[in-house]
């Protein structure tokens, strides 16, 4: 169920009215942009990319969208390009009602809209606080991460592609990426998303390892070169820690320190799930892994960690839970597969094993996957009776398969021997051996305990204090008593005398500049002063105008939605829900009680 109390916004694909899909990427490219400036606002939950774009063309209402992505407001928009020109349109929704609560309409050139991007972030900004309270936030600004037209228009392709997620858009990325950098060398961001893109396909068996390696060296020291301190930097060198070096207190201190940075940069949460699971710190796990999906909920991704999680807290049945969502989602999900047969494993639930084994009947590795299983729970005669099945392949999975069955043949030497060499194969698979509990019958074995201590118990020393979101903020004092007092007294007789709030396009900048107060700082006073946001301060001094409007004899000739309009209410919508949140029940009703 959605969070009413989280201030969130989804950001949805920009649609294309030219219906020319060559030029889709633009759409998804623009919204990337927008969640990036929205995402330094503090105390602003932006939903990830990864979930909001899987509703690109979607048939769902504004209000079903919301709910499925636990946003209380929604951004949708459409652009068309004319030559080198870009023409924007989009709205903001609030979900509980689904009406527009702002609209806005942009025209710039292709090459300086970075700087209308970041125009129109703020406004949304300001729109977001006037409904739904305060947020410490003066101006948003993206450093433009290139000059060029081009190259920007390469990158934006490149990112389409990567996000695809198949083989032919990986390779197509790369080509984009690769001809972004060719035109800007300085283009920081471009070097990273390769360093990803060669990374996925070599993991993958897509590309050859020392062709990847390679290029990966080079993009990734280019990319450090041009951007240390941007968020690509410190997952690019946690995940070098991490994979190619397993050093494991290295790779967590660099993600605790993006994280700190970048707390609503998802893959920087995501990663430091997977560092907090290996070394065995299941409860930080838990807590990042929760903060990953309110911010991107429907990647089956962050679901897999959460039963990983589970998985290594010895809660197999929760586990399975989190991996069904996940194979749901994507059902071909090579990792999540693997991962459930581990769980089944420990929890040796014979009719859930069957089921599984059913439903995966065509998945590699499935028979071997049924011998182990029975290796470890089959009675003495019936283990005599096994007709071995061979596992091949040198890959992490085989080796790890392989690993299970000498184990549970009595051979615990030699499964320890491949245990150690996984390790040094640094085969992802073997990072989670810690807190498996298939290998817990070998911790009395000195070899298997001298194992576990050399690689995976470190110490590590500074971690992120727990927070319920990833935007979790403490609110700062921005006036002094006497200023406070000095602004209220302008505020409520502007309101009182001016009756400012009969005006239904009121605004909060308009507000500022007539008290003469920062909107910042006046966002921040209401909300500190009269416990609501500025929407709501001026619809009490609306709902009072319309009790009493409503009353007056004179005006009984005209309907309710009339006299509303008439007190500053802008819409039907806004005024009836308005009245039923504070009276608790409809208009009419209300004037009946009265009369």
């Amino acid at each position: 169920m959605r969070d009413v109390s989280v201030k969130s916004v989804a950001v949805l694909p920009f649609f294309n009215r030219a219906n020319n899909e060559e030029e889709d990427y633009f759409g998804a490219g623009l919204a990337d942009e927008i969640i990036n400036s929205l995402s330094q606002v503090p105390g602003l939950t932006v939903i990830s990319r990864n979930s909001s774009m899987g509703f690109r063309n979607s048939d769902l209402t504004i209000s079903e969208i919301g709910e499925e992505l636990n946003a209380n407001s929604i951004l949708e928009g459409t652009f068309k390009r004319v030559d080198k020109m870009v023409h924007v349109r989009c709205k903001l929704y609030d979900v509980s009602t689904g009406s527009s609560i702002w609209s806005g309409t942009f025209m710039e050139s292709f090459i300086n809209f970075n700087s209308s991007q970041d125009s129109l972030s703020g406004q949304i900004v300001e729109s977001l606080r006037e409904h739904y309270g305060h947020f410490d936030f003066e101006s948003l600004f993206l450093k433009k991460i290139t000059r060029s037209e081009e190259a920007y228009e390469y990158y934006l392709k490149g990112k389409y592609h990567s996000n695809r997620w198949t083989k032919e858009d990986y390779e197509l990325a790369i080509t984009n990426f690769e001809r972004a950098i060719q035109i800007d060398p300085e283009l920081a961001q471009a070097y990273f998303e390769l360093q990803h893109c060669y990374g996925f396909l070599w993991t993958r068996g897509w590309i050859a390892r020392d062709k990847a390696l390679e290029r990966i060296k080079y993009v990734t020291v280019k990319g450090m070169s041009l951007g240390p301190t941007i968020p690509e930097a410190y997952l690019s060198m946690a995940q070098v820690e991490l994979w190619s070096k397993w050093e494991f207190e290295d790779a967590v201190k660099k993600l605790v320190e993006g994280v700190e940075q970048y707390p609503a940069f998802v893959e920087l949460q995501n990663t430091l799930v997977v560092a907090y699971i290996i070394i065995g710190e299941t409860e930080k796990a838990m807590t990042h892994a929760n903060i990953c999906l309110a911010l991107d909920p429907k990647n089956h991704v962050h679901y897999y960690n959460k039963a990983r999680v589970h998985f290594a807290m010895g809660e197999f049945r929760k586990a399975i839970e989190e991996h069904e969502r996940s194979m749901n989602m994507q059902p071909n999900f090579k990792m999540g597969f693997f991962n459930l047969f581990e769980v089944h494993l420990a929890l040796g639930d014979q009719e859930a094993f069957d089921d599984f084994c059913q439903k995966n009947q065509f998945q590699p590795h499935i028979e071997v996957m049924k011998y182990i299983f029975k290796l470890k729970y089959a009675s003495k005669e019936e283990k005599m009776q096994l007709e071995e099945v061979a596992s091949s392949g040198l890959d992490g999975e085989s080796v790890l398969l392989s690993t299970y069955k000498v184990m549970l043949q009595g051979n615990e030497s030699l499964a320890i021997s491949m245990l150690e060499q996984g390790v040094k194969s640094r085969f992802s698979q073997f990072s989670f051996i810690k807190k498996n509990s298939n290998f817990y019958s070998l911790k009395k074995n000195k070899a298997y305990a001298n194992l576990i201590d050399e690689v995976f118990n470190v110490k590590i020393e500074a971690a992120p204090a727990k927070e319920k979101s990833a935007t979790a903020v403490k609110s700062k004092r921005l006036l002094s008593d006497e200023d406070s007092n000095k602004f209220i007294e302008k505020l409520e007789k502007y309101y009182k005398e001016d009756k400012c709030f009969l005006n239904a396009a009121l605004s909060l900048k308009d507000v500022s500049e007539i008290i003469g107060l920062h909107p910042n700082k006046l966002s921040w006073l209401v909300n500190e002063k009269y416990k609501m946001n500025f929407n709501e301060f001026t619809n009490h001094y609306r709902l009072k105008a319309f009790k009493e409007n409503a009353l007056k004899e004179s005006n009984s000739h005209l309907t309710l939605l009339a006299i509303a309009y008439e007190s500053g209410f802008s819409s039907k919508t806004s005024f009836n829900s308005f009245f039923k949140k504070v009276e608790e029940c409809s208009p009419s009703k209300w004037l009946k009680s009265q009369n």
